[in-house]
Parts: C-alpha cells; sequence; structure tokens
C-alpha cells in the first residue's frame, strides 16, 4: 500500500519548464547563442552544476553559464512577482485528495531548495508538504537514484511502498534506479518508449493520478 508520494516540481507542480525555457531562450539570443528545445530538454531534471557541464558541453568552454543562467533566472523571477506562477493541471486536486486521506508527501527537486520554497509561498501550497528536499541538498544529479531515497530516508518509507510522479526522462530513470514505482506526467517531450515501458503509469494530468491511488487505498 502506497504511503509517500513524491513529486518533481518543474513539469509537474508547476508549469515553469516552459516558462524558463522562453526566458533562457531570449537571453541566450542576446548573446548570440541558439538555444533549441530538444537541447534544453537534454537538461531536465539535472542539478545546477550539471546543467553546467551539459550547457558548456553543447555550447563550448566559453559559454557564460553563471551570467546567462543568472540573468535568465532573474527575468523569470520578475515576471512571477507580476504574474505568479501558473500550477500544471489537477494539481490542486490531487493535493487535497493526499492530505485528506493522510499520505505523507515529498517535493524532491533538482531545483534549489531556497527557489522551491519561494515557488511554494506564491502559490500558497507550502502547507501541503511534509518534506522538501532541493538539488543544492544532494550529491548526484538524476537519473542518479539518491533524491528519491533520501525522501524515502526522511519519511521512513520502504521505496517499494513510494510512488513518484515526474515528466522528465532524467527524472522517470532516477525513479526506476531508485526500485521505487513512478508515474510519468509528460511535460515538454514524451519520454523514450523504453523508459514509458518501466513506469507504473503514464497519464495526461495530475488529477489522473487520483483514480490510480484509489485503487491502492
Amino acid at each position: 500500500m502506497t504511503q509517500l508520494i513524491i513529486f518533481d516540481m518543474d513539469g509537474i507542480i508547476f508549469d515553469s519548464e516552459q516558462l524558463y525555457m522562453r526566458f533562457l531562450k531570449l537571453v541566450m539570443k542576446r548573446y548570440n547563442y541558439c538555444l533549441t528545445k530538444n537541447q534544453y530538454i537534454s537538461t531536465l531534471g539535472l542539478t545546477d552544476s550539471a546543467t553546467k557541464a551539459r550547457m558548456i558541453e553543447l555550447f563550448g568552454l566559453d559559454f557564460s553559464y553563471d551570467k546567462i543562467y543568472l540573468e535568465a533566472k532573474q527575468e523569470m523571477m520578475n515576471y512571477i512577482d507580476k504574474k505568479n506562477i501558473p500550477l500544471k493541471q489537477g494539481i490542486l486536486e490531487l493535493l487535497d485528495f493526499l492530505n485528506a486521506n493522510k499520505f505523507k508527501i515529498a517535493i524532491a527537486s533538482s531545483t534549489n531548495k531556497d527557489v522551491i520554497l519561494y515557488y511554494l509561498q506564491k502559490a500558497n501550497i507550502t502547507h501541503c508538504f511534509d518534506i522538501i528536499i532541493g538539488g543544492d541538498e544532494i550529491k548526484h544529479s538524476k537519473p542518479h537514484p539518491e533524491i528519491f531515497l533520501k525522501a524515502c530516508s526522511i519519511a521512513k518509507t520502504d521505496p517499494s511502498m513510494a510512488l513518484v510522479l515526474e515528466d522528465s526522462p532524467n527524472g522517470l530513470l532516477a525513479a526506476i534506479n531508485a526500485k521505487i514505482p513512478v508515474i510519468c506526467i509528460p511535460d515538454l517531450k514524451f519520454p523514450p518508449q523504453e523508459i514509458v515501458d518501466k513506469c507504473h503509469a503514464i497519464v495526461r494530468s495530475a488529477n489522473e493520478v487520483i483514480n490510480l491511488i484509489k485503487k491502492d487505498i
């Protein structure tokens, strides 16, 4: 019986991947770089250090990662300050269901913890989560299983009794490598079939997860 639900954040709770890709593309264009959707997708689920390594691999040693990413993040934060950050479809319904049924709920995101807390505060849903783990609190980036196993350890829950909600191939593989059942909710890209075949299920939106969990209650 499932006891712990572990959420990725970007692309699962918030529609933030589309938003950040837009600002990163704009900033990179000012520096005469052209970022494609597939290049951006290859960084999903990675920590900041792993993303930096990937971008330098893609654009060369002269790529000013720290400067460009800081500008993109500042512009996105300015946008969020004024407009807020959009929630993904069905997230509030799913969180209400999980809280009503006394599940342990965690966020395990490659985004730094201070940013996670800022997003949650802006959406007024911080209280919905028992455990929050950011990418700056782990050593190994997804697809390494560390972040999900850490969530299970903190929750004192066996990985077989947990369930991960993920969108990116790296995140899905991290859950699979942790031997935790995972539900795929695709965001920017439908994952490769060989990864989908290893998932517990694939759904279109978060509220579809409710019926899947009900089968275990």
